[in-house]
């Protein structure tokens, strides 16, 4: 009678029983047999002994997978006939394609014990070409480094003269930032809005020291160099036949207290422009409208849609452009 037809409880523990013995007194042949298989093919016993575990496992989970031929008809027709619901395809949209990320290429290589056969214990060749390939994205984070620059020196052999080359460009002269940290400091305050107190202690984070006043300082000296483009822009706005304005309190923190300012705003689609003044009287933001070009001073003279401010409404007037207010402030 098969086991799973035993009716009776406590034989079929003592079958049970005498199967589990069984299947250990199994095991350890096996295990014998491996370790003899092994030890012919010239394995040192440590080796042995560090794969043979795996071996066995191995051999007895393809024991348990292995399904006799008389029963794989009868497993597909079950498989066929099985009203279970089929699982339903994945959906979405999969992995997002990354064409302008570079790309590097790296090799990992299986570890010594592993490359032995499970089956036999033969030694695993490089199978040239079958290899897998993975695509990981990963981020390396940004660093601090010390650029040790060298600066020839060249004279002359008569001693008439001495040159230097002139090194890398820095925006402070006689300082040790180069260019690059306060590029990034600018994009990382008004791309991402992250403070230089943050900036400070993320740097610090990657090993480097550094204050919050040495960053405003490099942002201060790139504003300096940024100068002439930011009239640029101003240029370009006022030229525009229309134009976005606005106004925005602002408090300019100083030691001993906070003073209360206004940010006027200029916009178009392409361009914004910011020029924080005391206050948000009509006098004080005459020069926000005016730019002096060529020697003259010019005035803008299109349309600038606006919240009824009554500061621009009189500038409006003084300057002889004209208001469009914004839906919101029409009624």
């Amino acid at each position: 009678m098969r086991v799973s037809d035993e009716p009776s409880v406590s034989l079929l523990r003592q079958k049970a029983s005498l199967l589990e013995r069984e299947n250990e007194r199994l095991t350890e042949r096996v295990s014998d047999l491996l370790r003899e298989v092994l030890a012919l093919k010239g394995m040192a016993p440590s080796a042995i002994a560090l794969n043979l575990p795996g071996l066995v496992a191995q051999a007895a989970q393809g024991a348990s997978t292995t399904t006799a031929p008389k029963s794989e008809r009868r497993a597909k027709d079950d498989a066929e006939s099985s009203t279970e619901p089929k699982p339903k395809p994945r959906s979405g949209h999969g992995p997002t394609a990354q064409p302008e990320l570079p790309l590097r290429e790296e090799t990992f290589e299986l570890d010594e014990a592993d490359k032995i056969c499970g089956v036999c214990g033969n030694q695993l060749e490089r199978w040239e070409g079958k290899d897998d390939v993975v695509d990981v994205i990963d981020r390396i984070p940004a660093q601090w480094v010390i650029r040790r620059c060298k600066l020839e020196k060249c004279r002359c052999p008569d001693g008439c003269s001495i040159m230097t080359a002139e090194g890398p460009k820095k925006l402070i002269s006689g300082g040790r930032y180069g260019l690059g940290v306060a590029l990034q400091s600018a994009s990382e305050k008004f791309n991402f809005h992250i403070p230089i107190e943050r900036q400070a202690r993320m740097a610090s984070l990657l090993g480097m020291k550094i204050t919050s006043q040495t960053l405003w300082d490099q942002q201060w000296a790139l504003a300096q160099l940024f100068a002439p483009l930011v009239a640029r822009i101003k240029e370009h706005i006022l030229a525009r036949a229309w134009l976005g304005a606005d106004l925005t309190p602002f408090l300019h923190i100083q030691k001993g207290g906070a003073i209360k300012h206004q940010v006027w705003q200029l916009a178009c689609p392409e361009a914004r422009y910011f020029e924080m003044l005391p206050s948000k009287s009509a006098q004080m933001g005459r020069q926000v409208f005016e730019i002096v070009a060529g020697g003259e001073v010019r005035t803008f003279r299109g349309t600038a849609v606006v919240d009824g401010a009554p500061e621009l409404e009189r500038l409006a007037a003084d300057l002889g452009f004209r208001i469009s207010n914004c839906w919101s402030h029409g009624r």
